[in-house]
């Protein structure tokens, strides 16, 4: 599918926008450039990076930006945009832009003399990620205001490869597949998906819960300096470690990880699960609070921090979600009595039975009989 010229600003930054982030991650973070030399167009850049040897780099000066004005240096494109000429306000929008017009190359803003900041287009070959990798980390990063469509085919413009798109599917030449469920990626192919995690992990989170239940009946939780305290309404308590996972105010929820406030180390974990399986709900740093409870996230992380109870506890206009652990909230041997409560439980529509009891029999060191999972010589 060929990728017709941009009418558009934000054509023109959807264009390059995945593969320009997944570039910036191969580069890292920049906390200073420096010049080194250079002429009127063609200069050398140092890289300053906190705790690493500077990098040296040739750039090509394609803007100057004096008090908070863009002057584009020449005509940098055919392409008829009032936007890409002349000039401007300075903006990250048009950085985008010169990157896209630069074959998508780091742009970088080096500070001068007399007030002047130089518009620097570094030159050379850059390192990029096998295209599955590059989509997840560029998708990861995209702006919810990009044209999703045109990014892909941007994309795939720019790495040489084919491209189908349908309303349920984006296949690209390499093999890489995307799934899409209203106009959103919800998979990329060639990992577990968000429904095998769910029923892989629904029963053991089931029974974990109805143990701190039983345990420490309408429990509430408060955080102190070792973790997070349960209390329960007949006195009892329970001091558990804890890893915050994500936070909820009014309708969104927000990854702990995407949050620097939060002391939260583990959290990281999930965001390269997500990055490692192609789960868009692991790698979006804020999701609406239905999309999350629809997908039952505290449940998915779960397996992936090895902790099976979650609790909540109020934490400014909203509350915390986490996941705790405590030597009272490791399941015993498994019981005909609570296998039993636990499997009454329904399981959410879309996962897959025979998975889900597969998983908890294997979980619990149960054997499966056909269909049925035999506990204690009864079968369930």
């Amino acid at each position: 599918m060929q990728l017709p010229h941009p009418s558009t600003l934000s054509e023109v930054i959807a264009d390059g926008a995945i593969v320009q982030a997944d570039i910036s991650a191969r580069i890292g973070h920049v906390d200073q450039v420096k010049l080194v030399r250079g002429t009127e167009q063609e200069v050398q850049v140092a890289l300053l990076c906190q705790g690493r040897n500077p990098s040296y780099h040739q750039g090509r000066i394609v803007a100057e930006i004096r008090e908070d004005r863009w002057q584009w240096r020449e005509s940098t494109t055919d392409f008829d945009l009032p936007e890409l000429q002349g000039e401007q306000e300075a903006s990250e929008h048009l950085i985008a832009a010169a990157r896209t017009l630069h074959g998508n190359a780091p742009v970088l803003l080096a500070p001068d003399r007399n007030g002047v900041t130089w518009v620097v287009a570094l030159q050379g070959e850059f390192r990029q990620q096998a295209p599955r990798e590059a989509l997840i980390t560029g998708l990861a990063a995209l702006p919810a205001e990009i044209d999703l469509q045109r990014a892909l085919l941007g994309f795939a413009a720019a790495r040489g490869l084919g491209v189908r798109i349908r309303e349920e599917q984006v296949s690209f030449s390499d093999g890489t597949t995307l799934l899409l469920a209203d106009g959103r990626v919800t998979r990329i192919l060639g990992g577990l998906s968000l429904a095998e995690i769910r029923a892989d992990a629904h029963y053991l989170s089931i029974e974990h819960q109805l143990l701190l239940e039983g345990t420490l009946p309408q429990a509430n939780s408060t955080f102190n300096d070792s973790g997070v305290m349960l209390h329960s309404a007949t006195g009892a308590s329970i001091q558990t470690q804890a890893d915050v996972i994500a936070t909820v105010e009014g309708n969104t929820w927000t990854w702990a990880w995407a949050d620097p406030s939060l002391p939260s180390p583990r959290a990281m974990e999930l965001h390269r699960f997500g990055i490692d399986n192609g789960i868009p709900e692991l790698f979006t740093p804020s999701l609406p609070l239905e999309m999350a409870r629809e997908s039952q996230l505290w449940v998915v992380a779960k397996p992936v921090l090895h902790r099976w109870v979650h609790t909540t506890i109020p934490q400014g206009r909203g509350y915390a979600v986490l996941l705790i652990d405590a030597p009272e909230l490791r399941l015993p041997d498994a019981s005909f009595n609570a296998a039993q409560a636990t499997l009454a439980h329904e399981l959410p529509t879309g996962l897959d039975p025979q998975r889900a009891r597969r998983a908890y029999a294997q979980a619990r060191g149960l054997s499966l009989q056909g269909e049925w999972i035999e506990v204690a010589g009864q079968l369930l």
